[in-house]
């Protein structure tokens, strides 16, 4: 199995969570059978998992764990240690024997020669003789003995190289540790099927642990307003985002939503209505598609390898086989042939009724073991006689029907059975068997061979770990876990929005947000568009002077709330919330006060009798404002002020505007803001004024009353 590394191409954050596209190319020789994508995080929600091949044909999609950078241990070969040492040990006793046999030898001297006698000496000496046969023979010895030495010395090494290769492999076998949970990593194995070209493979997948908040900068200079969309993205999903298209959507990641059942409505005569989507009851017959295989290889497994004892009930975990949404005891084969023909009977796993399980028993030829069909004995197949009591006999009490419920003839006592029609009841799958991707058909050698079989996430996750030490359950739901354990979001943005509708921004590069959980500021896009700046001031209040900048959004996505930074060219201004605002809709920022305007305003009070009797007084106040442009360029200064108003129906207050230079006009709040019922009696100018500009306000209003009364707080009504 080839292990091949992905890159990620796209990320699509959600309000919790992200969508991560990986791209991986496969190599041409990799292209037939499985192929192994590794480096996949650990928070990765499997069931999410998508894969899609371009050049080939992809199935068989499974969810592992794999160690990175850590190198996986090797079975120790102990025969070949065994034998490498046995070598070593022959070869140095061989030489140690050769060396033993070259000391003796060594011994091997002829004594010292005699004094020669007085007299003549023989004409052939017998002494000299032997003396020359000895020494040849020595030497013819140790000339052996010195090649068979150096023939030894050469095995020898040879064995001690291989022994040295033998603990090598031993001791890196033995000293290679276990991976540690940080070192864990999830792999995809996909098996493929080339067709043509070039292979490469897309994986999309849901990771927990990222969230996003909106941000914004606006920049005026030159009559435009740039607007730049911007965001903050936290991300701890266990892999960095580096140089990927980056997408931030308003929608949620996962939801349920139960589509409607709508009626059909048809216009003809009436037909019968289309029978209702349900659950089968099991194939019938699947033990004849292992008949063969029985006949053939059957006995021979049984006599290789007898079926290991079952465990008990209680000892069960979740590495063992799951039906039905309950963990049962795996059943063990039928004998070979003696399935051959049988027709299954739904389990009590799958969810059938009893009724129904019997009826699927109307062709059986042959009797059934009665664990391999748990039903309950009916007293109407007691009760039955002839063919049907022995059958039922046969089945362990176990009821049998054809077609629908037995009963006894009324006539009696010949156990002739009737078929009453039973309405057929709809099957009902258990949860477990909706976990369809942990769903799989086991082998003909495995005892729940003919069923669908859901496996544990354990057996999953271990299938590319040779070490059993680990828990890798806890492991992955640890690290799930702290995915979602996220920093503070930065002060003034919102992380969640009530939305009636999705939205997706994406950014216009590419972007890097590391996976340590803190929050990253990211540039999406920026646009420009005609900017109106204006002034407005509301001297009774505060003699400050507001900017306000108002124009149309550039963009065709709607804008949600979040802090915008302004700038007035490099200078930062302000920091002001931004609300909802529609696609292409209005805006208006609030770019805090100008220094550069300045405006005065004073009040002038008098209290007069007046009428014909003076019976009544008449409260005069003369408003005198100035306003100054100190800056270089002009503005539109919009001067608000507002005029005390009666009670309507009451004819004791009257208010009166007397004059105003330069004329005004009335101003009415916008009628979804604050307090807007309750604001009467406003008034505005609308000016331009030029640099270095100064110009003069007045307005002159009386509050006439009846001299007897006062107002509440007294007549002066302005300071």
């Amino acid at each position: 199995m080839v292990g091949i590394d992905s890159t990620i191409a796209k990320v699509m954050v959600y309000a919790e969570g992200a969508r991560v596209i990986r791209v991986a190319q496969v190599p041409a020789p990799a292209a037939e059978g499985e192929v192994r994508l590794v480096g996949l995080p650990l928070t990765l929600d499997d069931a999410s998992l998508r894969i899609s091949a371009t050049g080939a044909v992809a199935s068989g999609v499974r969810i592992a764990l794999a160690a990175t950078g850590v190198e996986a241990p090797e079975p120790v070969d102990q025969a070949a240690l065994s034998a490498a040492t046995e070598a070593a040990s022959a070869a140095d006793a061989a030489l140690v024997r050769i060396d033993r046999a070259l000391a003796e030898l060594d011994l091997l001297v002829p004594p010292p020669r005699a004094e020669p006698k007085e007299g003549p000496r023989p004409a052939w000496d017998a002494a000299l003789t032997a003396r020359l046969a000895l020494v040849e023979l020595r030497g013819a010895r140790e000339r052996a003995l010195r090649a068979e030495r150096a023939e030894a010395v050469r095995i020898a090494d040879e064995a001690q190289r291989a022994l040295a290769i033998a603990a090598g492999r031993a001791q890196r076998a033995t000293s290679a540790r276990t991976p540690r949970a940080h070192e864990l990593r999830k792999a995809a194995i996909v098996g493929l099927r080339a067709i043509t070209g070039p292979v490469e493979l897309t994986l999309e997948y849901l990771v927990p642990g990222a969230r996003w908040a909106p941000t914004y900068v606006a920049r005026l200079g030159g009559g435009q307003l740039s607007l730049e969309l911007r965001a903050v993205v936290a991300q701890r999903t266990g892999e960095d985002w580096a140089g990927v298209a980056l997408a931030l959507s308003t929608a949620a990641a996962q939801r349920f939503t139960e589509l409607p059942d709508l009626a059909a409505a048809k216009i003809g005569r009436r037909q019968a209505p289309p029978p209702r989507p349900g659950w089968r009851p099991p194939p019938i017959g699947a033990g004849a598609l292992y008949a063969d295989w029985d006949r053939a290889f059957g006995s021979r497994q049984r006599t290789e390898a007898a079926p290991p004892e079952p465990k008990p009930a209680e000892s069960f975990d979740e590495d063992e086989i799951v039906l039905g949404g309950r963990q049962e005891r795996p059943v063990p084969p039928p004998p070979p042939g003696a399935m051959a023909d049988m027709k299954y009977a739904p389990t009590a796993s799958y969810g059938a009724p009893p009724m129904q399980a019997m009826k699927t028993m109307a062709a059986m030829p042959a009797p059934m073991a009665p664990q391999a069909m748990p039903m309950p004995a009916s007293r109407s197949a007691a009760k039955g006689g002839g063919v049907m009591r022995a059958m039922g006999a046969a089945l362990g009490g176990a009821a049998m029907a054809v077609g629908g419920v037995m009963r006894k003839s009324d006539e009696g006592g010949g156990g002739m059975m009737e078929e009453e029609a039973a309405e057929p009841e709809e099957l009902a799958a258990s949860a477990e068997l909706l976990a369809f991707g942990e769903l799989c058909l086991p082998p003909a050698t495995s005892r729940e061979r003919g069923k669908l079989v859901r496996v544990g996430r354990r057996v999953r996750y271990r299938q590319l770990l040779a070490v059993t030490e680990l828990d890798v359950l806890t492991i992955v739901d640890d690290a799930t876990r702290a995915a979602r354990r996220l920093a503070a979001p930065p002060e003034a943005t919102a992380t969640g929005w009530d939305t009636a509708f999705d939205f997706a921004f994406e950014a216009d590069g590419t972007v890097d947000v590391p996976s340590d959980g803190e929050w990253h500021g990211l540039a999406l896009t920026t646009a420009s568009a005609p900017s109106q700046l204006r002034h407005v001031v509301v001297p009774r209040e505060v003699t400050d002077v507001f900017r306000i900048a108002e124009l149309t959004s550039p963009f065709d996505a709607p804008l949600l709330p979040g802090p915008m930074d302004v700038y007035d060219g490099r200078d930062f201004v302000l920091t002001t919330p931004v609300a909802w605002v529609a696609p292409r809709g209005a805006i208006t920022l609030g770019l805090g006060v100008d220094p550069r305007v300045k405006v005065t305003r004073n009040v002038d009070y008098r209290e007069e009798s007046a009428g014909m009797l003076r019976g009544s007084l008449r409260l005069a106040h003369e408003v005198q404002l100035t306003a100054e442009n100190l800056g270089p360029r002009p503005i539109d200064l919009e001067v608000r002020e507002r005029v005390p108003v009666g009670i309507d129906g009451d004819d004791d207050v009257a208010v009166t505007v007397e004059a105003v230079d330069p004329p005004w006009e009335p101003w009415h709040p916008d009628p979804g803001a604050a307090h807007a019922a309750r604001l009467r009696g406003g008034h505005r100018w609308r000016l331009t004024l030029a640099p270095g500009e100064r110009r003069a306000l007045s307005a002159t209003y009386a509050i006439k009353i009846a001299s007897k009364h006062e107002l509440v707080g007294g007549n002066r009504r302005e300071p």
